[in-house]
């Protein structure tokens, strides 16, 4: 039970407000239809290796061209759903690859804290 007025409660209520869950059920759900469509292709794209003669009446699914369109889709599709931060966000390069900011920015934010 948290009493009102409780500081971690009020952190808790202003952290839900930033949280839309519609837009976040829509992106795990595009994730996970790129992830479910793009891998099929690079199947189709792995059996012409067993087959050739698998659509070998259907030029616009040779080889040649699904393999680019399962490579992407994987690629930009569902490995995009992984990014936490905006890659273009116009930080640093290295801070892409930080899990948190650094000590400094840490220590400042606990202090500016109202507790």
């Amino acid at each position: 039970m948290t009493a009102a007025g409780d500081p971690r409660a009020e952190a808790a209520a202003r952290n839900d407000e930033l949280i839309h869950p519609a837009l976040i059920r829509a992106w795990l759900a595009w994730g996970l239809g790129w992830l479910l469509i793009f891998p099929t292709i690079g199947a189709i794209v792995a059996a012409q290796f067993n087959h050739p003669e698998l659509l070998d009446g259907v030029p616009w699914l040779s080889f040649g061209r699904l393999r680019p369109i399962h490579v992407n889709g994987v690629i930009w599709g569902a490995f995009s759903t992984l990014f936490i931060v905006n890659p273009l966000s116009g930080q640093a390069l290295m801070s892409l690859f930080s899990t948190h900011p650094p000590l400094e920015q840490r220590v400042a934010r606990l202090r500016a804290m109202k507790i």
